[in-house]
C-alpha cells in the first residue's frame, strides 16, 4: 500500500491544519509507533499519533485526528462527534 503522507512530517502538517481550524493549541505533536491504540493526547497538549496512519484512507485519519482534537474540548464534544443529533449513530 502507498503511504498517504510522503512523511511523517507531512501528516503533521495535516494534524496542525485541524488543530488551527477547531482552535486547539498543541504543545507537542508526535508520531510514532503504537501498539494498543491509534492515538493519544494529555491535558497539557500532547498528541501522538500511531504511524500505522499514515498508511491509512484520509478520511480514517482526519476521524482520528478530530476525535482526538475534541477532547480539548471537554466529553461533550466527543459524544457529539459520537452521537449525531440525526438519530444516527455516527461511528465508523
Amino acid at each position: 500500500m502507498t503511504a498517504v503522507w510522503e512523511n511523517k512530517d507531512a501528516f503533521k502538517g495535516h494534524v496542525r491544519a485541524w488543530a488551527e481550524k477547531l482552535g486547539v493549541n498543541i504543545r507537542s505533536l508526535t508520531v510514532r509507533p503504537m501498539k494498543t491504540k491509534w492515538a493519544s493526547c494529555t491535558t497539557e497538549g500532547r498528541l501522538t499519533f500511531n504511524t500505522q496512519l499514515l498508511d491509512m484512507d484520509r478520511g480514517i485519519a482526519d476521524y482520528v485526528i478530530v476525535h482526538e482534537l475534541l477532547h480539548f474540548f471537554g466529553p461533550q464534544s466527543r459524544k457529539a462527534l459520537e452521537e449525531p443529533d440525526d438519530g444516527s449513530s455516527g461511528r465508523l
